[in-house]
């Protein structure tokens, strides 16, 4: 699990696809792709503290924060994203923040083609391949 030929050859699949909507697991591979990083790890802070925790964020910030959850929703709704990648946890539930793109989305819109078993330090990631339907 988590081989370097793995992450090799995970790395070669995010390279030969133009937008990727990834997982803050490969933010690392997407950087070295070149590619837009779309959720290094801490988009779903950003999004929960600008509506929850700080309730008097500015209105820019605020309208930011939701211009990219839109965006994001409707790149994924017309399949604007030729590769996803998504995480299940342990108890094999795929993990998939809901306020930032919701799953019924991802499953409308695209088929899982591959599970890649990765480990990054510690933690083991099961990591899912989606592309459009």
């Amino acid at each position: 699990m988590g081989t370097p030929e793995k992450w090799a050859n995970l790395q070669t699949e995010i390279c030969s696809h133009d937008n990727v909507l990834n997982t803050p697991a490969v933010t690392g591979l997407m950087i070295k792709c070149n590619k837009k990083v779309w959720d290094s790890g801490l988009t779903k802070y950003v999004l929960l503290g600008v509506h929850k925790l700080m309730p008097n964020t500015s209105d820019l910030l605020r309208k930011k924060s939701d211009n990219f959850k839109s965006k994001v929703e409707w790149m994924v709704k017309t399949k604007k994203f030729d590769l996803i990648l998504t995480i299940r946890d342990k108890k094999h539930k795929i993990f998939w923040d809901q306020r930032y793109i919701p799953l019924s989305l991802v499953l409308k819109n695209y088929n899982r083609i591959d599970t890649v078993q990765l480990r990054l330090g510690y933690q083991q990631y099961k990591i899912e391949l989606w592309k459009p339907k």
